[in-house]
């Protein structure tokens, strides 16, 4: 049923900014607020650690063209990692079934955890683990990848 009646008829509004109004500009430089406030977060990858603007990965990680790849959320209280082993357990379980060998050995990713933890200056969060498959060409033969990446980064609750 059409009508013409204008208090039906559904018209678009257009709102004028009032004099209090506040327009921040987007600006790509601008430090944005992270759950660990101003400061940016400290992002594990490879061994080294990087501020939240400077993590990256190739855009030909496997990882991120396939999904090939691992990865466990684990929390922490009061600094201490919640069933760490057990999470790790489960990582290497996931790697073997799909044939990824994980890079470093379980004591030495429990300790980049912690320290991941550390440079957060975190008492209590969230953990993302992930271990991708790692750089390779475009093809899907994982084969094409030389070595596997490791990445943690953690967020307060």
């Amino acid at each position: 049923m059409k009508t013409t009646d204008p208090a039906v008829l559904d018209e678009p509004k257009i709102h004028e900014p009032t004099a209090d109004a506040v327009i921040e500009p987007a600006i790509e430089g601008r430090p944005r607020r992270t759950a660990v406030g101003i400061k940016e977060a400290k992002i594990y990858i490879d061994g080294k650690f990087y501020s939240e603007a400077d993590a990256k990965i190739s855009v030909f990680d496997h990882g991120l063209l396939y999904g090939d790849g691992i990865f466990e959320g684990i929390r922490f209280y009061n600094g201490r990692v919640f069933r760490v082993g057990e999470h790790l357990d489960r990582l290497w379980d996931s790697a073997r079934s799909i044939c990824l060998e994980v890079p470093m050995a379980k004591q030495g990713m429990t300790e980049a955890i912690l320290e991941t933890i550390r440079q957060n200056h975190l008492r209590d969060g969230y953990i993302r683990l992930l271990v991708t498959r790692g750089i390779g060409n475009l093809g899907l033969n994982p084969m094409q990848c030389k070595s596997p990446s490791v990445i943690i980064f953690t967020e307060k609750d």
